[in-house]
């Protein structure tokens, strides 16, 4: 299966499926390699999907692939660094549930953390 954005990616990696599943783990594992700031923004966009577990698995996979990893994090421009904490907080409302809200305050706890906070 071939997907043309995360957010489709996401969908199958929640599939009963194995062969979906895989796939969908295959394309979404290569993001930051193939396409590492787009990648960043597609997950942004996620963070708006209307299904709770596709905006918590956005999030995780964001923090997971771009925040865990010194060597991405150190790729990410300034700029990006300000869009992304803007992002994730305009996110955390009293709608969401509470492992997203979870998180995304790791995302934003890494980041201040990191880069010695947000200007």
């Amino acid at each position: 299966m071939s997907f043309t954005s995360i957010s489709h990616a996401l969908q199958s990696f929640l599939s009963s499926e194995f062969a979906v599943r895989n796939g969908a783990e295959e394309f979404i594992n290569s993001i930051p390699e193939k396409d590492f700031l787009g990648g960043i923004q597609q997950y942004l966009s996620a963070l708006d999907l209307p299904e709770a577990e596709l905006t918590e698995l956005a999030a995780l996979l964001l923090k997971k692939q771009y925040i865990d990893k010194d060597a991405n994090l150190q790729k990410i421009p300034e700029d990006v660094i300000v869009q992304i904490v803007t992002k994730v907080e305009a996110t955390i409302t009293e709608t969401r549930k509470i492992l997203y809200i979870k998180r995304a305050c790791e995302i934003l706890v890494k980041l201040y953390t990191l880069k010695g906070g947000i200007s």
